[in-house]
């Protein structure tokens, strides 16, 4: 496999050649518009480096605000204030220094402000069992705070799991732990330790490894008069290993330097007991595996030991709203927000940002975070998603950018990314994403999904032609790739060729469409699906006769006027959550009830379901959420509310042509489209309505002019007739 270093360019000219201009140009942009330049700090205090995935970033960003400078311009990193004189001084004093202590210096760490850590396994040699597991997360927990450090995530760290082929659970041992980093290729170091008791004294040591040799180049150790003095300890050591990596803790804030650590308190600890903070790490992890009743459980437990640990309370409000208690989940919550002064700024803001919810005020929040701390995975996220719902394409694409730098190894942040970039910015950087996410194709049993990977990758290179109007192109690419299916091993063909057929129904090559689908071992909601967009009904009823009882199938049913059917299906959703959606558990369920209640003709009450699962759902933009989509749009029109019948559409429109990942979905989006030209045309907006159509057209110029669609346009003379 491959391995995906984060790129580091190590001068003012490769910085210039990066982004094809001139260093004088770069140098202005670092100037005036805060360009991502870090410099060194141990030796070479003059030179400077970027990293090749923050310069993206800031590309995007700089785009997205019409290449016009920040509205608050940032210092750039590391940029001395003071004048070349006291420089000069400062770098005669630092060579004076090194050449007396040289022969004392230990083996110089290869670390540079916001490098990757990785924490490994804390060995427990004290025979008590709350130290298990908690030693290195309370660590992790303070070290998190440092804007000069970065912490490898716990879902990197999975990501590298599934490439070694290991089960999520493995133990991130000191071997472990080094192949981690190794594979990587990121990750600077590796911090080890243990935790001992002598006689009545707890001893937690770090040390910090480098990952290729294994050498341990650093040692720290601080001790404990008791365990409930150990968390404190814990801080003390993080304090350490901080400035053995190279942070300045009395940096001042005028250098822009990582800040002063505060002085150590209670009142700045996440929590004072071991026990609440393996209960929450255990609560975390439950979580991460879709585990929400467990997890919410562990984590009663977690606030029960410690009423004061505001993230106990925030997490479990979380587990709990994802399983759709929302009125056990508010006082959480709430707790969570009173508590949350009595955290670091880090932990502080994201329970604010959680508290908040889909609020305004969650995303300005988030945006602070991501400010300070541009490396946290889940509030990079948040609001990439928080974007995504309130229709804000461009800023959502630059933090799927950032979240496939965050994770590497992850096959589908990769793929996400590429997508996202063909179809907002440049095609040409899309290409390495994509690139990316066929080197980290795993297709074995070990892997169910693989398969379906192995499809989009395949396809990616005929969606990146449509998206740029070669169509002629793109349906050459997907005739190669149909050719090739009868040699592919038979774990792939399925996939294939559910995703091949959906390309071609893309391309409105419904005869070549229809010989994939007869000529795979289909499941009949999918091909229920298919028939509804080709308006066929009758299919669709014959497929739903076979289908299993699932919140994709209520919907179909409910089109199809089957409503007992409809009922009995949306009665099983847990069953439709662990087959379908487990990251988005109830929102299916919403977008069911609002299709039956369509059925039923109460359209107030479609609306109310619609209107709450359609926002939450426009990061997973399936056929499904079309057909919401469209649902919402017909509700809000028989109420007599043609402009937020637009709306909706315009909503769904503007997320721009859907991807690869979706099977069918341009197929829906195209019928949305159809829609949406007829409700400007009804408003007297005519010109409106025949650019919609003419781009229908466009889109549609390689397909067969039986499809239903295509005799759509033809009878309104947007083509001409069959």
């Amino acid at each position: 496999m491959d391995e995906i270093p984060r790129r580091r360019l190590e001068s003012w000219k490769e910085i210039a050649a990066w982004f094809q201009r001139d260093v004088r140009t770069v140098k202005r942009w670092e100037k005036d518009e805060a360009l991502p330049i870090h410099r060194h700090l141990h030796k070479r205090l003059a030179s400077v480096y970027a990293f090749e995935d923050e310069l993206e970033v800031w590309r995007l960003q700089r785009q997205h605000r019409g290449e016009v400078a920040a509205a608050e311009p940032a210092v750039s990193r590391g940029r001395s204030l003071q004048p070349a004189w006291i420089a000069a001084a400062a770098l005669l004093i630092l060579a004076t220094a090194l050449v007396l202590t040289w022969r004392k210096a230990p083996e110089t760490l290869p670390f540079e402000e916001r490098d990757w850590a990785l924490i490994a396994q804390f060995e427990n040699r004290t025979g008590e069992a709350v130290f298990d597991g908690s030693v290195e997360y309370a660590l992790e927990r303070e070290l998190v705070n440092s804007r000069f450090v970065n912490i490898v995530p716990r879902e990197r760290v999975l990501d590298a799991l599934v490439l070694m082929k290991k089960p999520p659970n493995t133990v991130v041992d000191r071997e472990i732990g080094r192949e981690i980093c190794l594979r990587d290729g990121a990750i600077r170091t590796l911090i080890g330790g243990r935790v001992e008791k002598l006689g009545s004294t707890y001893v937690v040591s770090a040390e910090l490894i480098e990952p290729t040799t294994g050498v341990v180049l650093r040692r720290f150790s601080e001790e404990a008069a008791s365990e409930d003095e150990t968390v404190r300890a814990i801080a003390r050591l993080s304090d350490s290993v901080r400035a053995g990596l190279g942070e300045e803790l009395s940096a001042t804030r005028g250098m822009l330097r990582p800040q002063s650590v505060p002085q150590r308190s209670l009142e700045l600890v996440s929590t004072p007991s071991l026990r609440a903070l393996q209960l929450y790490s255990r609560g975390d992890a439950l979580i991460r595996e879709h585990r929400q009743n467990e997890a919410a459980a562990v984590l009663r437990e977690a606030v029960r030991e410690d009423a004061g640990f505001a993230s106990a309370h925030v997490l479990l409000a979380h587990a709990l709203s994802n399983l759709g208690r929302e009125d056990e989940a508010r006082p959480h919550f709430e707790r969570a927000l009173e508590l949350a002064d009595s955290t670091t700024d880090r932990e502080r803001l994201f329970i604010l940002a959680s508290c908040y919810r889909d609020s305004e005020k969650a995303i300005e929040t988030l945006e602070t975070l991501v400010h300070l701390y541009p490396d946290h995975y889940w509030a990079v996220t948040n609001l990439g998603m928080a974007y995504q719902v309130r229709n804000r394409p461009r800023e959502a694409l630059v933090h799927t950018v950032r979240r496939a730098h965050l994770r590497p190894s992850n096959f589908d942040h990769q793929l996400r990314a590429a997508h996202a970039l063909v179809v907002w910015d440049d095609p040409a950087r899309a290409d390495q994403y994509a690139e990316r996410a066929r080197r980290l194709l795993i297709t074995d049993d070990d892997d169910p999904i693989g398969a379906w990977r192995s499809a989009w990758v395949r396809l990616y290179p005929a969606h990146a032609k449509w998206v740029k109007g070669r169509l002629s192109e793109a349906l050459a690419e997907v005739n190669r790739i149909a050719a090739e299916s009868e040699s592919v091993p038979a774990e792939l063909r399925t996939p294939l060729l559910w995703e091949a057929g959906s390309f071609y129904l893309t391309l409105g090559r419904y005869s070549q469409a229809r010989a994939m689908f007869e000529s795979m071992e289909g499941s009949p909601d999918n091909l229920a699906l298919i028939a509804l967009g080709l308006d066929d009904p009758a299919t669709m009823k014959q497929q739903l006769q076979i289908a299993a009882a699932s919140h994709r199938s209520a919907i179909l049913y409910a089109r199809a006027g089957m409503m007992p059917e409809a009922e009995s299906a949306a009665a099983h959703p847990e069953r439709a959550r662990r087959a379908y959606a487990p990251f988005l558990p109830g929102l299916w369920d919403e977008l069911a009830a609002g299709e039956l209640a369509m059925g039923r003709r109460d359209r107030s009450e479609a609306i109310a379901h619609l209107e709450m699962a359609l926002p939450q759902l426009r990061g997973w933009p399936t056929a499904y959420y079309f057909l919401g989509a469209e649902a919402l749009s017909r509700a809000w029109e028989e109420e007599g509310g043609p402009e937020r019948s637009l709306a909706v559409l315009d909503a769904a429109s503007n997320l721009g042509l859907p991807s690869v990942f979706w099977g069918p979905a341009p197929l829906f989006w195209m019928k949305n489209e159809l829609r949406r030209a007829d409700l400007h045309r009804a408003a007297g907006r005519d010109d409106a309505a025949r650019e919609i159509e003419r781009r229908l057209v466009t889109l549609l110029s390689e397909a067969d002019r039986e499809l239903p669609i295509v005799r759509e346009l033809a009878r309104r003379g947007a083509v001409s007739s069959p």
